[in-house]
């Protein structure tokens, strides 16, 4: 379509220059018919001009519409340029997104379990002392006492029943068990009375130092029904 309108432009102005043209030749050359009716020999020249100008109009117009075609009016109308270029071909690209919905994101449960430790109070607590304990608490003469060979002498003994079970002459005996014997009597001594627990027991042994000068040590003890479980002893020095 726009190369038919570039065409008929082109056609519009040959035509009008061709009406120009003639009009000036035939202001200068009037035509002269000649013997056989034909033509002068001007009229001729005027063919050959016009369809030279027809034959370069339709050349023009055989133009590739990418070149510039400039058009000059009277009015002096700026030079209006245009230029054919193929149009780009655009591909469109459609890009889907999908989203899914998660299901129900599961909540995971924790179960705790207390434990509870016991812990004693030994604060608030009195352990039970053992049936039978003992504490030797003064002995006499002081250990490592120096005496003349032959002294008369006491041994004496405090000790304290710290045992849960009360001390009495039918099941508590004091008994020499081995070492130097020094008492004057027997070995086995019993009970004037009964001890309990966080009582005190004096026990009083008449004894006599021996003839040769040494150290002397007397081991004793306590016995309930006959198993020791409390140990005293006498230790003195002879010097002649």
């Amino acid at each position: 379509m726009r190369k038919l309108k570039v065409f008929l432009m082109l056609l519009l102005v040959s035509i009008f220059s061709l009406f120009l043209t003639g009009c000036d030749l035939f202001a200068q050359s009037p035509m002269t018919p000649t013997v056989d009716g034909g033509l002068t020999q001007t009229q001729n020249a005027l063919r050959t001009d016009s369809a030279s100008t027809v034959e370069a109009a339709m050349t023009e117009a055989a133009i590739p519409a990418t070149e510039t075609v400039g058009i000059i009016s009277s009015t002096n109308t700026p030079e209006v340029t245009t230029t054919a270029t193929d149009s780009p071909t655009v591909t469109s690209t459609t890009i889907i997104m999908q989203t899914q919905t998660p299901s129900e994101i599961p909540t995971l449960a924790a179960t705790f379990t207390q434990t509870s430790t016991l812990v004693p109070n030994w604060a608030s607590r009195t352990p039970k002392p053992p049936p039978l304990l003992c504490s030797l608490i003064r002995v006499l003469p002081p250990y490592n006492t120096v005496m003349k060979p032959g002294e008369d002498f006491d041994a004496r003994w405090t000790i304290q029943n710290n045992g849960s079970d009360s001390w009495t002459n039918e099941n508590v005996e004091a008994v020499f068990r081995n070492g130097a014997k020094l008492q004057k009597n027997t070995d086995v001594f019993t009970l004037s009375s009964e001890v309990e627990t966080g009582d005190l027991l004096e026990i009083i042994i008449d004894m006599q130092a021996p003839n040769f000068a040494a150290s002397y040590a007397g081991i004793w003890m306590l016995t309930y029904d006959d198993v020791p479980f409390c140990y005293f002893s006498v230790n003195i020095v002879v010097e002649e």
